[in-house]
């Protein structure tokens, strides 16, 4: 069962100004295996033997970046917490969970 999380930008309209660097920052998180799309990337630690093509999807979304976590992995305890304090040095946000109950690493 997936676990689902979103990056809530208190400044919208930050977000969508800076939607290509933040792209752009994705390149460089340590687990990226592909982008399913340009708005989609997938993390996958290689080292954790299991049957997905990926551990975690980031979805770039129009108000929001969503966060599809499939396995429990260093590629969301890490690569996503690199995004997430990486965008906090810039902006205010918050990671939520489908209930949007604030999730801290």
């Amino acid at each position: 069962m997936a676990h689902e999380y979103s990056i809530r930008f208190e400044d919208g309209r930050w977000y969508s100004a800076h939607r290509q660097a933040i792209s752009a920052y994705l390149d460089t998180l340590p687990h990226l295996v592909r982008r399913g799309t340009p708005e989609e990337v997938w993390l996958k630690d290689r080292t954790v033997n299991n049957p997905w093509d990926y551990d975690v999807r980031l979805f770039l979304k129009p108000e929001f970046i969503a966060v599809e976590v499939s396995v429990t992995t260093s590629s969301f305890r890490q690569d996503v917490a690199q995004l997430v304090n990486w965008l906090r040095s810039q902006t205010r946000i918050e990671l939520v969970d489908d209930d949007r109950i604030p999730f801290e690493f």
